[in-house]
């Protein structure tokens, strides 16, 4: 068993996972993405890799304002985002030496953490049994597309067909009070793979400390698509009582306005919020004109009212930019913001002060603003100032340190 006492490394978030070990069999985002997450704590992770199979992002093209140079597959900034921090080996699992380097390479670890289709690891002689065998206390985290059993556990896909699964792609789409409603889906922001992230690094925490009580390792299935469908409390609910989920678009079931309107300008927005009947009075006497004489109506009094109240709004938002429109509603205490362009986040004083990225210098790629965990730990946050390995960059120093071990035990046993 691995020393697993954090001690006073614990002050430090970025420390919180030190001396924790992990072998990274993932690629793409949501595996990557999870891993990168333990680098910030402070875990040490060893990103297998092999020049004939590379990682998808990898091969996603070099950034517009990439200041160096180097090989197409070292210039991807999203690689460098989701892989930060982390180490790389180049290891065939195909190959039977690579096998071996690897299960020896595993009875140093912790956590293994893989992405790959069901049985995968295992036909490579890495599966769960084999690891065990060697570490009965390691934890193995496997996340495929629809779980390592069940009648769809041969899928493979991404993130896209995940969300359709689940019936969350049947949500997304313009309001409509008819069934079925206009369908657009919402496939581009790929949901699956962070929210995968988020609910395999839940669990695989738990069963980390789990271990650190018992000493037994794990093997966790975790259904990316299942983890969708955790989501989806509320639409559930929703059709057991009314009979279907109904697409909001955008509206709210609770409140009246809420949504997001154009202000003047090229693709300019705000968005609104009105919880309750006194928040709609201030609004309604702001905007004036003809939502003064409404100001006394209830939410579903201003629901049966919904065109008139509309064109009202949409009117004084055109007429206006969004920082004046934003300027007079908080003066009357109406929840609302600009919504802001992804440029405007990362210059914003709230970004900067939660302290949620670290300045990176990637060898090909140059500066680099890498988001990290959006925790604080006692008002510090954590996060791995680094950035993606190279590929096969940590190959002779991991490798090599197996092997010095290695040689130091065997003679330690001959001097016996």
């Amino acid at each position: 068993m691995r020393d697993e006492s954090f001690g006073p490394a614990a002050e430090k978030p970025s420390q919180l996972l030190g001396g924790i070990r992990v072998l990274d069999f993932t690629w793409v985002w949501s595996g990557p993405m999870l891993t990168s997450q333990l680098a910030d704590l402070g875990a040490e992770v060893i990103k297998v890799e092999h020049s004939s199979r590379l990682d998808s992002l990898r091969t996603r093209g070099k950034p517009l304002r990439a200041t160096g140079d180097g090989p197409a597959h070292e210039m991807n900034p999203w690689f460098n985002q989701v892989n930060h921090g982390k180490k790389s080996v180049l290891v065939d699992l195909k190959d039977e030496d690579g096998r071996r380097k690897l299960l020896e390479l595993a009875e140093t670890c912790d956590v293994v953490v893989e992405n790959m289709r069901p049985g995968a690891l295992a036909s490579a002689g890495l599966g769960y049994e084999q690891l065990a065998s060697r570490n009965p206390g390691i934890v193995l985290l496997s996340m495929s597309m629809a779980g390592q059993e069940g009648p769809m556990a041969s899928m493979k896909g991404y993130a896209g067909l995940m969300s359709s699964l689940s019936g969350m792609e049947s949500l997304c789409g313009y309001e409509s009070d008819e069934v079925p409603a206009p369908i657009v889906g919402m496939t581009t922001p790929a949901l699956g793979d962070p929210n995968g992230a988020e609910h395999g690094m839940a669990v695989l925490l738990a069963a980390l400390y789990r271990r650190r009580l018992t000493g037994e390792g794990a093997w966790i299935d975790l259904s990316q698509t299942d983890a969708i469908l955790a989501l989806m409390a509320a639409p559930l609910a929703e059709s057991q009582i009314n009979g279907h989920a109904k697409v909001r678009g955008n509206s709210s079931p609770a409140s009246y306005p809420h949504g997001t309107y154009a202000c003047e300008g090229e693709d300019s927005w705000i968005s609104v919020s009105v919880p309750d009947d006194a928040a709609w009075s201030r609004l309604a006497q702001v905007v004036a004109g003809g939502l003064q004489d409404l100001r006394g109506l209830s939410v579903s009094e201003r629901r049966s009212r919904r065109s008139l109240i509309e064109r009202q709004l949409e009117g004084w938002f055109r007429s206006r930019s969004g920082k004046e429109a934003v300027e007079r509603l908080r003066q009357v205490d109406v929840d609302c913001d600009v919504v802001a362009t992804y440029d405007e986040m990362l210059q914003s004083e709230w970004r900067l002060a939660r302290g949620l990225t670290r300045a990176t210098v990637h060898p090909c790629i140059g500066p680099q603003e890498i988001f990290v965990v959006p925790w604080l730990f006692g008002g510090q946050s954590a996060g791995a100032a680094s950035a993606a390995p190279l590929l096969g960059e940590h190959t002779d120093q991991v490798l090599g340190s197996i092997a010095s071990a290695e040689d130091t035990s065997k003679s330690v046993e001959g001097r016996r």
